[in-house]
Order: structure tokens, then C-alpha cells, then sequence
């Protein structure tokens, strides 16, 4: 089975609202959101980071029906005074780089708006593979954020990427990769090496699910 979910090429530093713009595109019908929507709806800075917990808002704020995949207490540890030490423990000697990226006050504000919220799943361990091959023969999208420097074997510097879960096929994962670099739809990886690349943040797991159903008459 092939999600039908539009394609749309990054042309600049936008992949997580330009592949918003794609499962918006496909749950809403007629309505095609432009960038700065998207990133008026994400709180997004120029010139930093849009982490899941900014799209999953985002998603909420539009009346969604999508589940976004937390570890446990999650939103609680982006809230925390220790958030910045996790960071530190998680990304190292690049930590300074990413956090100069974070627009901390956008990602805490998405947190507060979450906390409690029926789409927000808690799960010790992230969904496997054989459950996101089940969640797309439901007809929902999965959107996962990626470490790309893993992902195309090259020194790994956290440098994060959303790609579009659209289908399996003989054993591998259809994507789509709205680039800039790259960029295609439909696109093939072997489950290996995305289950490398699916490893980013240390307060979630990278990944939101949206569903086709039940969102496609609220936006004309």
C-alpha cells in the first residue's frame, strides 16, 4: 500500500513546514498552507530548529486528528531545569551549536499547550517498525524526524531532517525527502538504515502520526 500524499520540494531551510505542507495537503483537500503560516502555527524563528513538539502544537492548534509519540514525562523534561544538562549528555560536543538553534521559549510554549492532551502518547520505547507498517495500511501518515548525517553516512553532527512515511514494499521503507539535497518522492531505504537514522531528540520519538480521517472537511 502507497500513502497519496503530495509532494513539495524544500528550496530553502524549511523541511519540517514544507513537509507539513505535504499531510496538510493531503488531509484537507483544497486548502494548500503557505510557509509563513506553517511557521506561524510551528513558532518558528528564522534560523532555527522546528522540533516535533512545535508541529505536533501546530497540529493541535488546527483541530488534528494525529497522535505525537513521547518518551516518558517528555513534555515535563523540555519544561525542566535539566533540560539543558540532558542536551549536553545527549549531544556533546555539538550541544552549544544546537541549543544556539533552539528557540527555547517556542519549544516550551509547544510543551505547556501539549501537557495532558489525548495526542500525546507516552512510550517507554518507540513504535516499531511493524507497527508504522500497520499505521499507514490505516491511512495515517507517519512524520519522522531523522539524524541525516547518519542517515547518508557522513560525520554525525545531529543534524535533523523530517521525512514522510508514504509506504513498505519487499521489506523496505518508501519515503519522501522534500530535499533541498536530494529530494524525491516516493524514495527507498532499507529498514536498517532508517532505523539508525530515527534517533534524535532525547525527550520524544521523533515521530508524529496524522490521519486522513476526520480533518478533511473543517479547512476549505
Amino acid at each position: 500500500m502507497l500513502l497519496q500524499v503530495p509532494f513539495y520540494l524544500n528550496r530553502g531551510h524549511r523541511c519540517a513546514q514544507t513537509a507539513m505542507k505535504s499531510v496538510l495537503k493531503a488531509v484537507a483537500l483544497q486548502k494548500i498552507f503557505s510557509y509563513n503560516e506553517l511557521e506561524e502555527l510551528t513558532q518558528h524563528s528564522k534560523g532555527k530548529i522546528t522540533f516535533p513538539c512545535q508541529i505536533a502544537s501546530a497540529f493541535l492548534r488546527l483541530g488534528m486528528d494525529f497522535r505525537y509519540y513521547i518518551k516518558p514525562n517528555g513534555l515535563s523534561i523540555i519544561l525542566s531545569a535539566d533540560a539543558i544538562k540532558l542536551a549536553r549528555e545527549s549531544y556533546g560536543n555539538y550541544t552549544e551549536d544546537l541549543l544556539s538553534k533552539t528557540d527555547t521559549e517556542s519549544l516550551k510554549n509547544s510543551a505547556i499547550l501539549l501537557v495532558g492532551k489525548k495526542e500525546v502518547i507516552e512510550k517507554e520505547k518507540k513504535p516499531t517498525i511493524t507497527e508504522l507498517e500497520e499505521l499507514v495500511k490505516q491511512e495515517r501518515i507517519p512524520l519522522c524526524l531523522i539524524n541525516y548525517d547518519v542517515f547518508v553516512g557522513r560525520e554525525n553532527k545531529f543534524n535533523g531532517h523530517y521525512i514522510i512515511i508514504t509506504g513498505f514494499s519487499n521489506g523496505d521503507i518508501i519515503y519522501h525527502d522534500n530535499g533541498p539535497k536530494n529530494a524525491g518522492a516516493n524514495k527507498i531505504s532499507s529498514v536498517k538504515r532508517f532505523e539508525q537514522a530515527w534517533d534524535l531528540c532525547f525527550f520524544d520519538h521523533n515521530l508524529i502520526v496524522v490521519s486522513t480521517q476526520n480533518f478533511k472537511e473543517k479547512i476549505s
